[in-house]
């Protein structure tokens, strides 16, 4: 686990505010959830390759829950 800081920005007025967090932090920007990660961990394939298999897992998840009638995690 890395525990360099890695920074978003949102919308802030006209401009931009830089928001800084904990590399592989979740963060929602517009609506939408991301995941937050430093340049290091952003370049590396290993770690990318590694924080898909884990939203592969939760969508599968989150189908089987579905289809069983509950909601989503």
């Amino acid at each position: 686990m890395c525990n360099n800081e890695a920074s978003y920005f949102v919308p802030s007025g006209y401009t931009y505010k830089e928001i800084t967090t904990k590399c592989r932090s979740t963060a929602t920007i517009h609506g939408h959830v991301t995941t937050v990660f430093c340049e290091k961990c952003q370049d590396d394939p290993r770690v990318q390759a590694e924080h898909e298999a884990q939203l592969a897992l939760s969508e599968a998840d989150n189908d089987w829950m579905h289809s069983a009638g509950w909601g989503e995690i």
